[in-house]
């Protein structure tokens, strides 16, 4: 017998549960239990037709085995298989699992791995089996294992595993762990582990996936002590979609603010007390609220659907909410790119997911042992099924009924899904008809009739969430008549008396006024979408709207006598041009930051004075281009910058700041700057921040050579910045002392940070303080593996410590031969 990776032929194992099988199964049962002595043979109840006699062997094997067990006997497969020879592979697997499903049932725990050893060429097809029987049995299927979870002894909470130290157990697999964790070598900061038995393509996965809701991913390392693989993640909070929607609170919410208050009270200790979000969320109705978050998952999955990765395993275990109110991806455990061959995996497991939620075409990719018909249209399907879900508070398919072979059970639940799924509002009315409408389209069983992909599902969720007509997806005509003319009430009433007048008009009057009317809208809803696109994080794409409406007015006829065609135009021109502006001001913030990150790195080692001046030069020129945006007191704050990100917004503001810290700390550096200048930079720091007294302690020292008080680093309104700032005044005024402790602060605030731990290396070097630097070190090229100047700085002072095993080690990781410095006998 030779093993394959495909699911074994199911000829003969759904054979043995035809008619006839069954009717001499049957009879074969009664003759064996009424049997006073030698048990029936098998092979007298077998009918003539060779064709029909495999199927009907196994079947009465497997009747044999069950009342061998019933009697207290332990069979082994084995003998069956040498007593006959004429069963084919099929039988055999078949066989196997009919004893496990016996020994199962009788409380005997059987471990896969021992059939797999004792049928060593069948171990591919036997863990198909068994995966699906988990699968059908639990409703979660996970990659195969050579060995059994049950085996392994998994760290506890309060040990620690390669410097991550248990604080709480989050959640537990067949094959792996999630704990929280204090990451001990970064400041005890809270982080989210998840130790597993074996590897998998997820760090790879997360590695490429950057979205705002898809949970991100700090480091992945297997722990030599162990050979546990350890996946490091951000700690965004403990509540899951799934313990929300299980908590009975959720079934009475009517809006969103109920929604938040069900989150805060199943974790008080994440409740947030504000943030944009939350206030959107707040302020919809219950049914809206979660077309919000679905059209959060959906653009994720577009995210990750355009860089070739599949989820494959969407359900509300997998979906975190945050105290922020938003929705973020978990667990791409079983993700990968379909539709590359050449990246395809022959090893079991692949295909997993969780069975109710897995669209029809995955259910037959499954029994059948093959993937390739598998693509992101099933993602939507299981997206579709949880909305579903979150809504009604029940999935909109039972779980398929027990019997017969694996692969039977899942072509059953396959076909109960062909069938229409029931309409939401048949059991809750006050759905609003477009969101049954696009959640009839996600669990519709032709994958062809879904949404094209991922970005348009996003696009008619955030519709319905916004209550706007959908853009993908047709929807009842009474519901866009309900919703048209509750949006045009008032302008319905005006237009009465205009109709009036208009019936006394020519037809091409009349005509001319509702083309007039219909472009106007166009117009309307063009802007409406390129907002609604700046809100998903879209600029570029909302930018094209504002064009493309600005474009359709100053087209038409004489539009500038056309009071609604001049309205339309001035707006989208008014958004086009807020947004260029946007676009351009980060772009150059972008550029700069990297510009300013080369200037920090060269500054921090001694430079000549013609370099000093080289660099003052750059950041003058960075510095004008910054100002010329420089358009209200805070100017992030300006209309011109409302469309950024926050994220956009805190990179103009930094990348400025920093700019002008480092042109102030150029003029005490071989590149002097007038008074004038000193005094201009000084006003647009404090412009930038909420601490004037640092920049006029700033100026201070560096027009007068005067010392001003500066605030005591254990204020608890400083932030990490703040901190920062006070240790470069304290430098430039020879400081040390105060700078180490204000560095000190500064790290253990936001130890992250690669620059901050380097600066604190130089100041304690500086002050002689060798032990310390290079801890500070070691903690910067953790952060910073590829950093050149940090290796440099690091094995200049183990050099000088004479800690030569250790510069002996660095030199062998980097492939460098041994320096001349280190003596051979040390």
């Amino acid at each position: 017998m030779s093993g394959t990776s495909e699911l074994p032929s199911t000829g003969t194992w759904d054979g043995a549960a035809s008619a006839q099988a069954a009717r001499v199964a049957r009879e074969f049962e009664a003759a064996y239990r009424s049997a006073r002595g030698a048990k029936p043979d098998p092979r007298a109840f077998l009918p003539e037709p060779q064709r029909e006699r495999p199927a009907v062997l196994l079947a009465i094997l497997r009747v044999e085995l069950e009342l061998r067990h019933e009697a207290g006997e332990r069979p082994d497969v084995e003998d069956y298989a040498a007593r006959f020879p004429e069963l084919d592979e099929d039988g055999v697997v078949a066989l196997i699992y009919e004893d496990f499903c016996l020994r199962e049932e009788a409380g005997d725990a059987p471990v896969p791995q021992e059939y797999e050893e004792r049928f060593p060429d069948l171990t591919p097809r036997l863990r198909r089996i068994f995966d699906i029987h988990d699968l059908v049995g639990t409703g979660s299927l996970t990659a195969a294992s050579s060995g059994s979870a049950s085996e392994v002894a998994f760290p506890e909470v309060g040990e620690t595993i390669a410097g991550f130290h248990l604080r709480e157990e989050l959640g537990r697999g067949s094959f792996a762990r999630v704990f929280l964790a204090e990451e001990r070598q970064l400041a005890d900061r809270p982080v989210a582990l998840k130790v597993s038995l074996t590897g998998s393509r997820e760090p790879q996965t997360l590695a490429r996936l950057q979205h705002t809701h898809i949970v991100p991913v700090h480091s992945h390392r297997i722990d030599p002590a162990t050979d546990f693989h350890l996946l490091c993640m951000p700690f965004f909070g403990r509540i899951t979609l799934e313990r929300l929607l299980a908590s009975p609170a959720i079934r009475t919410a009517c809006s969103g603010a109920d929604i938040l208050a069900v989150l805060d009270r199943l974790d008080a200790s994440g409740a947030s007390a504000g943030g944009s979000a939350r206030a959107t969320l707040a302020a919809l109705p219950f049914a809206r609220a979660l077309a919000w978050w679905g059209a959060r998952m959906a653009d994720a999955l577009a995210h990750a659907h355009d860089r070739g990765v599949l989820h494959r395993d969407i359900k509300p275990s997998n979906v975190l909410i945050t105290a922020d109110g938003l929705p973020m991806l978990l667990d791409f455990n079983l993700a990968r790119e379909p539709w590359d061959p050449a990246a395809r995996e022959d090893r079991p497991g692949m295909l997993g997911g969780t069975l109710g939620y897995m669209a029809p075409e995955h259910l037959e990719a499954i029994a059948e042992g093959r993937d390739h018909h598998v693509d992101s249209r099933a993602d939507l399907y299981s997206l579709g099924v949880l909305l579903f879900e979150a809504l009604t508070g029940r999935r909109p398919f039972p779980p398929p009924p027990a019997g017969g072979s694996v692969g039977q059970t899942l072509r059953r639940a396959a076909e109960a899904r062909r069938a229409a799924a029931p309409l939401i509002r048949r059991t809750h009315p006050e759905m609003p008809v477009a969101l049954e409408a696009v959640i009839a389209r996600c669990l519709d069983p032709r994958p062809e009739r879904r949404h094209p992909d991922a970005a348009a599902l996003a696009a008619d969720l955030q519709a319905v969430a916004d209550e706007r007509p959908l853009p993908h997806t047709r929807e009842p005509l009474s519901s866009r008549a309900r919703r048209w003319v509750s949006r045009h009430r008032l302008g319905l009433t005006l237009t009465v008396p205009m109709l009036i007048l208009a019936s006394m008009l020519v037809g091409f009057a009349r005509q001319a006024r509702e083309d007039q009317s219909r472009l106007s809208r166009q117009i309307a809803q063009w802007i409406a979408d390129g907002v609604r696109l700046e809100s998903l994080g879209r600029p570029d794409a909302a930018l094209e709207k504002y064009r493309d409406a600005a474009q359709l007015a100053s087209e038409q006829p004489l539009y500038q006598s056309q009071p609604p065609l001049i309205a339309g135009y001035r707006s989208a021109l008014a958004h086009r041009l807020r947004v260029d502006l946007a676009l351009a001001t980060i772009s150059n913030a972008r550029r700069a930051a990297a510009r300013i990150d080369e200037t920090e790195e060269r500054l921090l080692e001694p430079v000549p004075e013609t370099t000093a001046r080289t660099l003052a030069a750059g950041l003058d020129e960075l510095i004008a281009s910054y100002e010329s945006h420089a358009v209200a007191p805070r100017w992030a704050d300006a209309q011109e910058f409302q469309g950024l990100t926050p994220t956009d917004a805190r990179l103009l503001e930094s990348s400025f700041e920093r700019a002008i810290i480092e042109r102030l700390g150029l003029s005490l550096r071989g590149a002097p700057a007038e008074a004038a200048a000193i005094a201009r930079l000084c006003d647009l720091g404090t412009r930038l921040t909420t601490r004037p007294e640092l920049w006029s302690a700033a100026r201070a020292w560096i027009l007068e050579r005067r010392v001003e008080p500066l605030p005591s680093i254990e204020s608890t309104d400083l932030t990490a910045d703040d901190c920062l700032r006070i240790a470069r005044i304290h430098i430039w005024r020879g400081e040390h002392e105060d700078a180490l402790g204000a560095l000190r602060e500064a790290a253990r605030r936001r130890p992250d940070a690669p620059l901050i731990h380097r600066r604190l290396a130089q100041v304690a070097r500086r002050l002689g303080r060798d032990a310390e630097a290079l801890a500070a070190l070691d903690i910067a090229r953790a952060l910073r593996p590829d950093s050149e100047s940090t290796r440099r700085e690091r094995v200049s002072m183990l050099q000088a410590l004479e800690r030569w095993d250790d510069l002996r080690a660095e030199n062998r990781a980097i492939g460098a031969t041994k320096p001349e410095s280190a003596p051979a006998d040390r």
